[in-house]
């Protein structure tokens, strides 16, 4: 079974701007979508999007355009796909981050959420999926391999 991760405005603003390469504030989003959002939301994702570098802002025809980065395009084309595992077989991400890297572990569980970890206290986290190779990609990428150990085995479960 695949399921699809959970999606905020941010995530679907980048991905908008992937699909039509240019996004220039006042030809919006479709219509529907954007009565919905103030004005704050809709400028406060661009200004996410622009401090993490997933797009640039610039200047051209006297208005403002933003285009995505190959930071936010290798983002987008990374794809989140949930497996259940069939063996009877959990996998268990046990972490012990330090405070410094507070930002960091944050993103981290954030990503363990979203792939179907559920949490078993605060730094370990359980799941009946495979693991995806992401996670190892996400620690490394984080600078936090030394600190993440992820454990697959027969897990039973007791009520």
């Amino acid at each position: 079974m695949i399921k699809k991760p959970k999606r905020n405005f941010t995530r679907e603003l980048l991905d908008y701007i992937y699909d039509l390469g240019v996004l220039v504030p006042g030809i919006e989003f479709p219509y529907d979508y954007v009565r919905r959002l103030r004005r704050s939301t809709y400028y406060g994702a661009l200004h996410r999007l622009e401090k993490q570098e997933l797009v640039v802002k610039r200047k051209k025809w006297r208005r403002v355009i933003y285009t995505i980065t190959n930071k936010g395009r290798q983002l987008v084309e990374r794809k989140n796909v949930i497996r259940k595992r069939s063996d009877g077989y959990s996998t268990v991400v046990v972490f012990d981050i330090p405070e410094e890297k507070r930002r960091a572990r944050r993103a981290f569980r954030k990503f363990l959420l979203r792939n179907g970890f559920k949490p078993l206290q605060k730094s370990v986290y359980i799941s009946r999926n495979k693991v995806p190779g992401t996670i190892i990609e996400l620690s490394k990428e984080l600078d936090l391999s030394s600190n993440v150990s992820v454990i697959g085995g027969k897990v039973e479960y007791y009520l």
